[in-house]
């Protein structure tokens, strides 16, 4: 006769993730201990009740969004408390809590200008953009700004960011016209935010033509008009 009068031990809760929207799809895992658990008797809950699935060995697991555990969605940050049932075949139960990170809110990407305040470029000029992103749960690996090719930028100090590159780099190849340039920042909850900047790339030289006098001849001393027509955007 085996007699058991511990309740199963669990330890090591660990999710996937730093943070997370409630829509989110998520991973759980935790370890449980015990010589007569009751596989179909480990669940996961806020307010709905939902089971683990034993993955391999003593690690059980969760995979689905937290909404589906209860933890609300009118929530934009803030924390909502699992609770990990286990009971063995002797009806005991073991308790364990895991607090997870709750964030909706995408990241705030507040302004993004050139630092040369030009607005005319060349493909070959190099262009200097700074953006100010602002988030809770930020992840400064994840802030790239790109048209065609993207580029991690790096952090100049609190919330601004920069990229320096040439404009063709970007795929800004035009020969005149408006390249648009975008922001993406994504959270560590997978939220994610756009900025745009509007450069005008000129790689044409001034048209001129028609170049033009008001005489057929004239002394160096007379006054004149000379006229050309130019065309440049």
């Amino acid at each position: 006769i085996i007699v058991d009068d511990s309740i199963p031990a669990m330890s090591d809760a660990r999710t996937n993730f730093s943070a997370t929207s409630t829509t989110a799809n998520v991973i759980i895992n935790i370890t449980v201990l015990d010589a007569t658990v009751n596989e179909s008797n480990v669940s996961i809950w806020n307010t709905t009740q939902l089971p683990m699935t034993r993955v391999n060995g003593t690690v059980f697991q969760y995979t689905g969004t937290i909404a589906s555990l209860g933890c609300s969605g009118a929530t934009p940050e803030g924390t909502c408390r699992l609770e990990i049932n286990a009971t063995d075949n002797l009806s005991q139960t073991a308790v364990s809590f895991i607090d997870i990170t709750i964030d909706n809110n995408a990241p705030q990407i507040n302004a993004v200008n050139i630092v040369s305040n030009v607005s005319f470029l060349r493909s070959v000029d190099q262009i200097h953009i700074n953006a100010s992103v602002v988030d809770t749960n930020r992840n400064d690996s994840n802030i790239f700004i790109g048209n065609v090719s993207y580029f991690n930028t790096s952090r100049l100090n609190g919330t601004q960011f920069n990229v320096t590159r040439q404009m063709s780099t970007f795929g800004c190849v035009q020969t005149n016209g408006t390249c648009r340039i975008q922001i993406n920042a994504t959270d560590n909850a997978s939220n994610q935010a756009k900025g745009f900047i509007d450069i005008i790339v000129d790689d044409s030289i001034p048209a001129m033509s028609d170049a033009r006098t008001n005489f057929t001849a004239t002394s160096t001393t007379a006054n004149v008009i000379v006229n050309v027509t130019v065309i440049d955007v």
